[in-house]
């Protein structure tokens, strides 16, 4: 076998090995994005919240609409994607206390942000921030970042743009 030869059969060795793992890291995505919804009715203290998506008519952009008590709560808007590359909201995501706002975006660095919303005394809060990234060119180099935020926000203080990178 040549040296030609042998160059050739690593490089296809070591594109199939990338591409199982590429392929491994969206199957998993794949899977969480299952359970994520466009609604949400989840409880805080004996009070019914219901988080939807939602359009202005004339600008076309997207938002979160957030009732309580079918009284309308608050409205956090969504960066287009010419704001954050790609942007996109995944969806809802009810959990044993509270719930999860999943969003992504990027090009060539892609983040995934997922806002985990506690249920407290005063309703909820924003305590977590788990920012999944990596560089598309080499997809198997993924990073997972969990954020405490030492001062909790308030669910109607919550904006995305902060949090963005």
């Amino acid at each position: 076998m040549g040296f030609k030869t042998l160059l050739v059969i690593a490089s296809l060795i070591f594109y199939s090995c990338t591409n199982t793992k590429s392929k491994n890291l969206e199957s998993a995505r794949n899977d969480q994005a299952k359970g994520l919804s466009d609604v949400l009715l989840v409880n805080c203290n004996g009070e019914e919240y219901r988080l939807e998506v939602d359009y202005y008519q004339e600008s076309k952009s997207k938002y979160v609409s957030i009732f309580n008590e079918n009284k309308l709560f608050k409205e956090v808007n969504l960066p287009s994607q010419l704001d954050y590359s790609g942007f996109s909201l995944n969806g809802f995501l009810k959990t044993e206390k509270g719930f999860v706002v999943s969003v992504e975006y990027g090009s060539v660095n892609y983040f995934q942000k997922e806002f985990f919303f506690q249920c407290k005394q005063d309703g909820f809060i924003l305590y977590k921030i788990r920012t999944t990234s990596f560089n598309k060119r080499n997809p198997s180099k993924e990073f997972v970042l969990d954020s405490i935020l030492s001062s909790p926000m308030a669910l109607k203080d919550f904006r995305f743009i902060p949090f963005l990178e």
